[in-house]
């Protein structure tokens, strides 16, 4: 079992890198990331036993550079966003910025990265967007304009249902999705109709949480009311309803069929959470490992408790944003709220509270709450509620930071959301 980073730090060598105060003395895999170009595919290279790694004469000028180390041959697979706070990745921000990798609309927001020239616009731009607003607090740690995030998520907001539709071309997890649709307001768009089924069918194949927004209005249909027969659905409609179990697994079409959450419980920070806190990361990990969780549907219990165990990991930087007093005031708007008639929305939103804590160390506890709280709003705000629109426009702020740090569990809460404001609507129309 290893207790200590693979190397110490990475410095510029000549034509590549080097890796000072190697331990690691087996083969060693580096997969290198351009931090102002986070669409490229990674530079896989080995490092020789010397902690060498030779770099192309074009990768030697793409600007700051991310490096994961990783013990062994390369993996075929499709390598995901590497975790800044790592130990085994390391940030190479002395590396220059002198020209951007190929040209077109990715050229020009590398450059925008970097501090040169404006945002690019239109829809080709869009995918882009959704990346840097994605990774935008790896991208600022690693030196890139302090203002893109934001600016990216105000974009990707006035582009409206575009933006939803351009997120296919993202190849970005629903994680990283639904930290964007928390802060660009995307979450709470109102989508009357699907206008263009077979556009929609084509967002459900690369991203599919944004594929479920757009399918939203068709949502009723899987509750088996007879207000909303199938029957009436022309074929490339219901097409997109079979999508909907596929990804969002058992759980959601048992609850769009007006039956309790079976994984209701699945997501709270309670006493479990509190143990779990107590042990040394080592053995946390351990704990986690013997799970065997095996996430599945997006509402599937494995997949629940996955994205609560990702939140947990991120708990001491949650914990500076449940700290603060507004945090406490969100809570309790929202509860107001739901239980103004909305006494399902309400019994969800409690089944998340962790109940008395032991202190204001423990206020981390509170995340997932407030997690699904904003979610709720933002789902109402988006089946037309003008109060909810107005509260969660006042929650975004907390609901950002809240989704970079445990974007899974956003993801998990947005869809969660939509399946219970769906359910309700149904209810109420008979």
């Amino acid at each position: 079992m290893r207790t200590q980073p693979i190397t110490e730090d990475v410095v510029p060598d000549g034509g590549g890198l080097l890796m000072r105060g190697l331990r690691h003395p087996g083969e060693l895999t580096a997969r290198l990331y351009a931090a102002f170009a986070p669409w490229e595919q990674p530079l896989t290279a080995t490092v020789d036993q010397s902690g060498r790694i030779p770099l192309p004469s074009a990768w030697r000028s793409l600007g700051p550079l991310i490096v994961h180390l990783k013990a062994g041959v390369p993996t075929p697979t499709t390598p995901a966003w590497p975790r800044l706070r790592d130990r085994d990745t390391l940030v190479l921000r002395r590396s220059p910025f002198t020209s951007a990798a190929g040209h077109g609309t990715g050229a020009r927001v590398s450059e925008y990265l970097a501090g040169r020239g404006t945002l690019p616009v239109g829809a080709d731009a869009l995918p882009y967007q959704w990346i840097v607003a994605a990774r935008g607090r790896d991208l600022q740690a690693c030196g890139a304009k302090e203002t893109a995030p934001a600016e990216c998520r105000s974009a990707l907001g006035e582009a409206g249902p575009t933006a939803l539709t351009e997120a296919a071309g993202s190849a970005l997890r629903s994680g990283e999705l639904a930290s964007v649709l928390a802060g660009s307001g995307l979450a709470a768009l109102r989508i009357r109709e699907v206008a263009d089924p077979a556009a929609v069918r084509q967002v459900w194949r690369q991203a599919p949480l944004c594929a479920l927004l757009l399918t939203a209005p068709l949502l009723p249909y899987l509750s088996g009311a007879p207000a909303y027969d199938v029957g009436e659905l022309y074929p490339e409609e219901a097409e997109l309803l079979g999508e909907v179990g596929q990804f969002l697994g058992d759980a959601a079409m048992t609850v769009l069929a007006g039956h309790a959450d079976p994984s209701g419980s699945v997501g709270r920070f309670d006493a479990q959470a509190r143990a779990l806190d107590q042990l040394p990361e080592l053995q946390q990990q351990a704990v986690w490992r013997s799970a065997r969780v095996v996430p599945r549907g997006l509402l599937d219990p494995d997949t629940r408790a996955d994205a609560a165990w990702q939140a947990f990991r991120t708990r001491r930087d949650l914990q500076h944003h449940a700290m603060r007093e507004e945090f406490s005031e969100a809570l309790d708007a929202v509860s107001i709220f739901l239980d103004d008639g909305r006494p399902d929305l309400a019994q969800a939103f409690r089944g998340r509270d962790p109940g008395r804590l032991h202190g204001p160390g423990e206020a981390w506890m509170r995340i997932p709450q407030l997690s699904l709280g904003c979610a709720l709003i933002a789902r109402l705000a988006a089946a037309g509620d003008a109060r909810a629109a107005g509260l969660e426009r006042g929650l975004r702020h907390l609901w950002t930071p809240v989704a970079s740090h445990a974007p899974d569990l956003t993801a998990v809460d947005i869809a969660l959301a939509e399946c219970l404001v769906t359910t309700e609507a149904v209810h109420n129309t008979g």
